[in-house]
C-alpha cells in the first residue's frame, strides 16, 4: 500500500516537475541548441507532456529568424506510436524571417521518419520576410499572414504587391492551394518589362510539384523598348514549366505572343508576332512624321539572366499620303542592331532610304530619283549628317544641307541660293534651323519657322515675285501645311488660302481656286481684278500635267479685251483693243519653239530669241511704224505719229536711243539699257494761260517734272504734283498727289477751291467760291478719271440756278434751271446749248432789267426790258449777234461776237425845262473796249452844260467817266461824283456844289449852296422814287416822291432873298398836281395877311380891311 503510495506520490511529483519552468526553460535552451538556434526565449509556460507557451522569443538560426510576441505549441505524444506528431500553433505578433535556399534545399534530403500534422495553425499578425535569393533567382518578398486555414495573405514585392489566400490541402501543410490577385509589376523583378496590369489566379503546391493557372488583364509590358498595351491571355504552371498565351496592342498594332519558362533548367523562350503601326514607330522615336501604313513583325526570344532576340520586319506604308515600303531585320544579343530599307514615291521622285544601327552607333544614307543624296552618321547622341537635296517641285533648285545633333540639341545649316519657283524671282533658301528635340526655330531665306515638328508654324515675309510679292502666315501640323497668304501688287492683291489634303496642294481665293497633285497644277480663276492703269478681269481655267498646258484664259478691259487657248507649252492668243480712236483687233500664238507672233493690221510682232517689229497700223489719229530687231542689240527704227506727238526710236548696236520728240512734248535721250530721257513738255495752253517752263527727266526710277512734281517708279507708284498757273491776270494752283490707285486733286484760284479724293475710277469733287457777276457758287460730283466718265452738280446761289453735267470724255449732257431760266445743252462731235428765258430777272447783275426768248448753238432772239428801253439781241450763231437798243429817249445799235463789241447810240431828253443831248460811240475787243460820249444837258435855272466822258472794260470790268460841272465816275453799275453849278431863279443868282454816289439808278448826294445871299443845305437822290431836303435860316423843305412838305417858322430871311418885306410864319403839304393844303400868316409892311390853300382854292383875308379874296386855278374862277 505505501509502496503504491510513493509510486503515485513519486508520478505526481514527476508530472509537476514536468511543468516546472526552470526544467521548461532548460528543455526549451538545450532544444533549440540543439536545432541549431541561438538567442533568447522570454517566458516558457505549459507542460512538456502536453504543449509549451513561450513569450519574448527572439531566435536566430540557420536560414531563418523569429521574432515574435508568443509562440503557443501543442503536441499530442501518443501520435508517435502511429509515427507521426499532432500539433497544434498558434503565433501572436511575429516576424519570420527565413531564406529562399531553407524554404528550397538544393538537395532536399530523406522524408522524416515521423510525420508531424497539424491539427490546428493559428497565426496572428505574423509577418513572412524573405530577402533575395543568393542560389535562387527569387525576388525580397514581404508576407503578412493571418487566420486560420485559409490563411489570408498579403505578399508585397518591389514592382508591386498581391494579396489573397492559402488553403492547407493536407494536415501536414505538404499540399496547399493558393489564390491570388494583383500587379503584373510585382513580377518585375522576373522581368524588368514589366510594368502594369493585374494578375489573378490560382496554383496549387503538391507533393508531385507545383500546377496552377493564372490571367493577365490590361497588362503593361516592355519588351526590347516598346512598350506592349493591352495585354492579355492566360499563364499556365505545370511541374516545372510555364507556359503563357497572351494579346495585346504594341505600337497600336495588335500582338500576339507565346512564352514558354523551363524554371528546373532556368531557360525562357518566347515568341511574337504582330503588325505594328508606322506613326506609332515614329512618335516612339519622338518623331512626328506625316506617316501612315503598318507591317509585319515577328520576333523570337530566348535566355534567361541573358536575354537574345533576332526578328524581321516586312510592310507598306504612306509619308505625306505617298506610297513607300519597307522592310529589315533586328537583333538584341547584349547590343541591339537595325537592318532597315525603304522605297517609295514622294511627289515628284522616287526615294531609297537605308539604315544601319549596332549599338550606339549608326547610318543612314538617302538617295531620291532627282540626285539628292544624304548620308547620316552618328554615335549615342552625337549624329552629324551631310548632303544635297533637290527642292520639290515646283521649286527648282538644290540645297546643300550640314546637320548635327548632341543629345536632344540639334543644328541644321542650309545653303540654297538661285532656287526658281515659276512666277517667282530667284530665291535664297539660305538660312539655319536649330532645335531642342521636337522643338523647332529658323529661318530659311523668306520663310521663318517655329514650333514643333508636330505643329510647325510658318511665317512668310514679302517674298518678290515676277510682278508683286507674296507673304502671308501657315502651320504645319503632322505634315499637313495650311496657310494664309496675301498676293500683293501694284496690279492686284487679293488673299490666297493653301492646303495640303491626301497628297495635294489646294489654293482658294475669292476669284478662284487651284490644287496641285500628282505633278499637276490645275487653276480656276473667276473675274480676277488686275490694276494696270484701268480694270482688267482675268477668268478661265488653265492645267499644267506632263509638261503640257491646257486650258482657255480669257483677259477683259475697258479698252482691251483677249482670249489664251493653252495647248502644250504655248497658246492661240486673239483680242482686241479698244481706245477712244476705234478698236485694233490683234491675233497670234505663243510656243517653246516658234515663240510669240502678233499680228495687227500689218503690223507684225516676233518673238524668239530674238525680238523683231515690222510693218505699219493705224489707229484712228495714231500711226505706228517699225522696222526694228532686237538680237542681243537693236538694228532698224520705230516711230509713232499723232497729232499731238510724234518720236522716232533708233537703234544702236547696244542701245536703243529717242532721237526726237516733237510736238507737246520735246526731248531725246537713251532708252535702252538705260532709260535716260531729258526734254520739256509744251502743252496746248488756252490763250492768256500761263504755267511755269516744264522740263522733264524720265529715268527707271522715275518722271519727274522739275520744280513741279515726280512719278515714282516703285511700289505703288506715288507721285506728287504742284502746278502754278496764271490766268488773264488771275493766279491760282493744281496740286495732285496719289498712287497708281488712288489719289488727291485740287485747284484753287482767288474765287473759291476744288477738290477730288478717292480712287481714280470713283473721285468725290466738291468745290465751293464766289465768281465775279455770278455770286457764291457750290458744286459736288464725281469722277471717273480712267474711264474719263464725270458727273457734277452746281448751285449758283445769287441767280438761284442749278446745273446738273454728266459726261464721258469729250462727250457731256448738262441741263440747268432757275426761276425764268432753262438751259439745256452738250457735246457729241459738236457743241449744243439752248437758253430759254421768260421774265428772267437780270438785277443780281445789277442792271434792272428782264430777259425773255430763246438763244441757242444757232442763234435765236432774246430781248432784255427794262424801265427805260430795251435790247434785243438777234443771231444764227452761238457767240455772236446783232443787238438794237431803244427806248422812249434813245435809239441805237450794235453788234456783239467773241472778238468784241461795237456800239452807237443816240439819246435825247426834254420835260419841264430838263434836256439831255448824248452821243455815244465805240468798238474794240471784250477785254479793251472803249466808248466816248459827247453832249449836252439843259437844266432849268442852271442853262447848258457841256458833258463829255467815256465808257472802257478793265481788269474784266465796265469802267466810265463823265468831265464837266457834273463829274461821274464810276465801275459796274457803281460810281460817285461830284457838282458845281450856278443857277438862276425869280429874277435872282445862285449856286450850289456837292457831291453823290450810287449804284445803278439808286443815288444819294448832299451838299450846300446860296440864293441870293442866303445860304441853305440841301439833301438828295432816287431810291426807287425821288427825295431832295432843303434846309435854310427860319424853315424847310422836303420833297419825297410826288409831295413837298415846308414849314417856315420865320419867313422873312426868305422873303428878304425874294426882295418882299414880308414876315410872319406859313407851312403845309402839297402834291406836284396841286393837292393838299397849305397856310401862312403873314405882316406885310404892319398889315396882317391870312392865307389859305385846300381843296385847290387859294384865300387871302386882309382882316384889318375886313376884305377877302378866293380863286380857283383850275375852275378859273375868282370871287370875294
Amino acid at each position: 500500500m505505501r509502496r503504491g503510495l510513493l509510486l503515485l506520490l513519486g508520478f505526481a511529483l514527476a508530472l509537476l516537475l514536468l511543468a516546472w519552468p526552470p526544467l521548461l526553460r532548460l528543455a526549451v535552451e538545450r532544444g533549440l541548441a540543439l536545432s541549431g538556434f541561438q538567442g533568447q526565449v522570454g517566458e516558457v509556460r505549459g507542460h512538456l507532456l502536453f504543449g509549451l507557451r513561450l513569450e519574448g522569443v527572439d531566435l536566430q538560426g540557420p536560414g531563418l529568424a523569429l521574432k515574435a510576441e508568443e509562440v503557443r505549441l501543442g503536441y499530442d505524444l501518443l501520435g508517435l506510436l502511429r509515427k507521426e506528431l499532432p500539433l497544434s500553433v498558434s503565433v501572436k505578433r511575429a516576424k519570420v524571417q527565413p531564406t529562399w535556399e531553407a524554404l528550397i534545399p538544393e538537395k532536399p534530403g530523406p522524408p522524416p521518419t515521423i510525420r508531424v500534422v497539424y491539427r490546428q495553425l493559428l497565426l496572428e499578425e505574423v509577418q513572412v520576410e524573405l530577402p533575395k535569393g543568393k542560389r535562387l533567382f527569387l525576388p525580397p518578398l514581404r508576407l503578412t499572414l493571418a487566420g486560420e486555414n485559409p490563411y489570408a495573405f498579403i505578399a508585397r514585392l518591389p514592382g508591386g504587391s498581391f494579396q489573397g489566400e492559402a488553403h492547407a490541402l493536407a494536415r501536414d501543410l505538404s499540399a496547399w492551394e493558393v489564390r491570388y490577385r494583383g500587379e503584373v509589376a510585382g513580377l518585375s523583378f522576373f522581368y524588368p518589362g514589366f510594368k502594369g496590369g493585374r494578375l489573378s489566379g490560382v496554383f496549387r503546391l503538391l507533393p508531385s510539384g507545383v500546377e496552377g493557372e493564372s490571367q493577365v488583364e490590361g497588362g503593361v509590358v516592355e519588351l526590347v523598348g516598346f512598350i506592349l498595351t493591352g495585354v492579355a491571355g492566360p499563364i499556365r504552371l505545370r511541374e516545372d514549366r510555364v507556359t503563357a498565351e497572351l494579346k495585346g496592342v504594341g505600337l497600336e498594332g495588335p500582338l500576339s505572343a507565346r512564352a514558354e519558362v523551363d524554371l528546373k533548367a532556368e531557360r525562357y523562350r518566347f515568341f511574337l508576332t504582330g503588325r505594328p503601326r508606322l506613326p506609332a514607330l515614329a512618335r516612339h522615336y519622338r518623331l512626328s512624321l506625316p506617316v501612315e501604313g503598318d507591317g509585319e513583325l515577328r520576333l523570337e526570344g530566348a535566355g534567361w539572366d541573358r536575354i537574345r532576340v533576332k526578328g524581321r520586319f516586312l510592310g507598306e506604308g504612306r509619308f505625306l499620303s505617298e506610297p513607300f515600303r519597307h522592310q529589315g531585320t533586328l537583333s538584341f544579343d547584349q547590343v541591339f542592331s537595325l537592318k532597315a530599307e525603304a522605297e517609295g514615291r514622294l511627289f515628284d521622285r522616287t526615294y531609297r532610304l537605308g539604315l544601319g544601327l549596332v549599338g550606339h552607333d549608326y547610318q543612314a544614307s538617302l538617295e531620291d530619283s532627282l540626285g539628292s543624296r544624304v548620308v547620316l552618321k552618328g554615335q549615342g547622341n552625337r549624329t552629324e549628317a551631310q548632303g544635297q537635296v533637290a527642292w520639290p517641285r515646283p521649286l527648282e533648285g538644290w540645297a546643300q544641307v550640314a546637320f548635327e545633333s548632341d543629345g536632344s540639341q540639334w543644328q541644321a545649316r542650309v545653303q540654297s541660293p538661285g532656287v526658281h519657283l515659276p512666277l517667282f524671282r530667284p530665291l535664297d533658301l539660305s538660312g539655319e534651323v536649330a532645335g531642342n528635340g521636337e522643338q523647332v526655330a529658323g529661318q530659311l531665306g523668306p520663310l521663318a519657322l517655329r514650333g514643333t515638328w508636330s505643329h510647325l508654324l510658318l511665317a512668310l515675309s514679302p517674298t518678290p515675285l515676277a510682278v508683286g510679292s507674296l507673304r502671308g502666315e501657315g502651320r504645319l501640323i503632322s505634315g499637313r501645311l495650311e496657310a494664309s497668304l496675301r498676293y500683293t501688287s501694284p496690279y492686284a492683291t487679293f488673299p490666297l488660302q493653301v492646303g495640303q489634303e491626301k497628297g495635294a496642294f489646294r489654293f482658294r481665293s475669292p476669284y478662284g481656286e487651284g490644287e496641285y497633285r500628282g505633278g499637276a497644277l490645275a487653276l480656276r480663276l473667276r473675274d480676277l481684278p488686275i490694276h494696270a492703269l484701268d480694270e482688267f478681269r482675268l477668268s478661265g481655267q488653265a492645267l499644267y500635267r506632263d509638261g503640257e498646258l491646257s486650258g482657255r484664259l480669257a483677259l477683259k478691259g475697258r479698252y482691251l479685251e483677249a482670249e489664251g487657248n493653252l495647248r502644250r507649252l504655248g497658246a492661240e492668243i486673239q483680242g482686241r483693243f479698244m481706245t477712244p480712236w476705234g478698236s485694233l483687233p490683234f491675233a497670234g500664238a505663243y510656243g517653246p519653239k516658234p515663240g510669240l507672233t502678233l499680228k495687227a493690221q500689218d503690223l507684225l510682232l516676233r518673238y524668239q530669241g530674238g525680238l523683231s517689229l515690222r510693218g505699219r497700223a493705224r489707229l484712228g489719229p495714231l500711226v505706228l511704224g517699225a522696222d526694228l530687231l532686237y538680237d542681243g542689240g537693236f538694228q532698224g527704227w520705230a516711230r509713232v505719229e499723232t497729232p499731238w506727238l510724234a518720236g522716232v526710236l533708233q537703234g544702236e548696236s547696244g542701245r536703243l536711243v529717242l532721237a526726237g520728240l516733237k510736238g507737246y512734248a520735246q526731248g531725246e535721250g537713251e532708252v535702252y539699257p538705260e532709260l535716260r530721257i531729258a526734254g520739256r513738255f509744251l502743252p496746248p495752253l488756252p490763250e492768256g494761260l500761263e504755267v511755269p517752263p516744264l522740263a522733264f527727266r524720265l529715268d527707271r526710277k522715275g518722271l519727274e517734272v522739275l520744280g513741279v512734281g515726280r512719278l515714282e517708279f516703285a511700289g505703288r507708284y506715288p507721285f506728287h504734283l504742284a502746278l502754278p498757273w496764271r490766268y488773264r491776270g488771275v493766279s491760282g494752283r493744281f496740286q495732285a498727289e496719289g498712287t497708281l490707285e488712288r489719289g488727291q486733286l485740287s485747284l484753287s484760284s482767288p474765287y473759291g477751291r476744288v477738290e477730288a479724293q478717292g480712287g481714280w475710277r470713283d473721285l468725290r469733287v466738291r468745290g465751293q467760291g464766289e465768281v465775279p457777276y455770278v455770286g457764291p457758287v457750290r458744286m459736288a460730283g464725281k469722277l471717273d478719271l480712267l474711264g474719263l466718265a464725270y458727273q457734277a452738280q452746281a448751285h449758283l446761289e445769287k441767280l438761284d440756278l442749278r446745273l446738273g453735267l454728266v459726261g464721258r470724255g469729250a462727250g457731256f449732257r448738262f441741263q440747268g434751271q432757275a426761276p425764268g431760266l432753262r438751259l439745256l445743252g452738250g457735246y457729241e462731235e459738236e457743241l449744243s446749248l439752248l437758253l430759254q428765258a421768260e421774265a428772267f430777272d437780270l438785277s443780281p447783275w445789277g442792271l434792272p432789267a428782264r430777259a425773255s426768248g430763246t438763244w441757242g448753238t444757232r442763234g435765236g432772239r432774246l430781248r432784255l426790258e427794262s424801265p427805260y428801253g430795251e435790247v434785243l439781241f438777234t443771231g444764227e450763231e452761238l457767240l455772236s449777234a446783232q443787238a438794237r437798243l431803244s427806248g422812249p429817249f434813245f435809239q441805237g445799235e450794235g453788234q456783239v461776237s467773241p472778238e468784241g463789241l461795237s456800239l452807237a447810240v443816240r439819246g435825247e431828253y426834254e420835260k419841264n425845262g430838263l434836256g439831255v443831248r448824248l452821243k455815244a460811240e465805240g468798238e474794240g475787243p471784250w477785254r479793251a473796249f472803249r466808248l466816248g460820249l459827247s453832249g449836252e444837258a439843259r437844266l432849268p435855272y442852271v442853262g447848258a452844260l457841256p458833258l463829255s466822258g467815256q465808257v472802257w472794260t478793265e481788269g474784266g470790268g465796265l469802267r466810265y467817266r463823265l468831265q464837266g460841272p457834273l463829274s461821274l465816275e464810276g465801275k459796274g453799275p457803281s460810281y460817285r461824283g461830284s457838282l458845281a453849278l450856278p443857277f438862276a431863279a425869280l429874277g435872282r443868282e445862285g449856286r450850289i456844289a456837292g457831291s453823290f454816289q450810287g449804284q445803278g439808278l439808286q443815288v444819294a448826294g448832299k451838299g450846300e449852296g446860296n440864293f441870293a445871299g442866303l445860304p441853305f443845305t440841301f439833301q438828295g437822290g432816287y431810291q426807287g422814287k425821288p427825295f431832295l431836303a432843303l434846309r435854310w435860316e427860319g424853315g424847310e423843305a422836303a420833297l419825297t416822291g410826288e409831295e413837298v412838305r415846308f414849314s417856315l417858322e420865320e419867313v422873312a430871311p426868305l422873303a428878304r432873298a425874294l426882295g418882299l418885306s414880308l414876315a410872319g410864319r406859313a407851312g403845309g403839304r402839297l402834291t406836284l398836281s396841286g393837292e393838299g393844303e397849305a397856310w401862312a400868316r403873314l405882316r406885310y409892311g404892319g398889315e396882317p395877311l391870312a392865307l389859305d390853300y385846300r381843296g385847290g382854292t387859294l384865300k387871302l383875308h386882309l382882316s384889318e380891311r375886313n376884305l377877302g379874296l378866293a380863286w380857283n386855278p383850275q375852275e378859273g374862277r375868282l370871287w370875294g
